[in-house]
């Protein structure tokens, strides 16, 4: 008795590219929109669930991705696990407590 599959067996998706330092390696996953461009995921790891930072072109997703590697391999979790709004917010409260600090 010969039995066909209902279904064509789905290909796992493969990492696009790895950056790699020290004992850190971030993926770089590469998918197709629903517009039909292709968008460059970087799997970030920082905050201890993974979470995808999307890029629309493939040398700004390498660069991310290099720096996270960096940053995770230098211990610099904090930073890494950042979103760019909160890096903003941060960074505009720690120039409002400049003036307080220097009375000290």
């Amino acid at each position: 008795m010969n039995v066909k599959a209902s279904r064509k067996p789905r290909k796992k998706p493969t990492a696009f590219h790895v950056a790699v330092c020290g004992r850190s390696k971030v993926s770089v996953y590469r998918r197709r929109t629903p517009q039909g461009h292709f968008a460059f995921m970087v799997a970030n790891y920082a905050g201890g669930k993974r979470r995808f930072d999307c890029y629309p072109t493939e040398s700004d997703a390498l660069e991310a991705a290099n720096r996270l590697a960096r940053q995770l391999s230098k211990r610099d979790v904090l930073t890494a696990s950042m979103t760019h709004d909160q890096a903003i917010e941060y960074a505009s409260a720690v120039q409002t407590l400049e003036p307080l600090r220097a009375a000290e």
